[in-house]
């Protein structure tokens, strides 16, 4: 089945901030309707489902999104480790997922903690890039 997403919010910014929760999902209930009846018009057996995730009981962990910057270096073969521990968090949560909702909320505290611990632990330069920048700026000056 093929899942197609008409967002509240985006709705309501075309409607010029004017429409409300409650008609922007009438108009997603709507639109897989139309769209449901073209589809079978044309002879397709795909169906749109008009609910979010949460509504149709899926349980399935969102792909990460890997940051631009760490996508184009591992694109050019240079191993990050930002990258890999994103793979490696994301790679956690799905096996919690499968095991049950308790152990999925005992990995998301373990990993909110670690974040917690890392961002406890970071120097200053690191905290801020524009103090980075302006450090290997000094550097190359002096």
């Amino acid at each position: 089945m093929a899942i197609y997403l008409l967002h509240v919010k985006a709705f309501s910014r075309a409607k010029g901030g004017r429409g409300t929760r409650a008609a922007a999902y009438r108009a997603r209930e709507r639109w897989g309707e139309v769209l449901n009846e073209a589809l079978k018009t044309a002879g397709f057996t795909t169906q749109v489902d008009h609910r979010g995730a949460r509504a149709r009981g899926a349980n399935q962990e969102p792909v990460p999104l890997i940051p631009q910057k760490i996508l184009y270096m591992e694109r050019k073969s240079v191993p990050t480790k930002a990258g890999d521990d994103i793979r490696r968090r994301y790679r956690e949560r799905v096996e919690a997922r499968l095991k049950g909702p308790g152990e999925l909320e005992r990995s998301l505290k373990a990993q909110r903690a670690e974040n917690r611990q890392r961002i406890a632990h970071r120097s200053p330069l690191e905290a801020s890039p524009a103090a980075a920048r302006f450090s290997r700026l000094e550097r190359q000056l002096n």
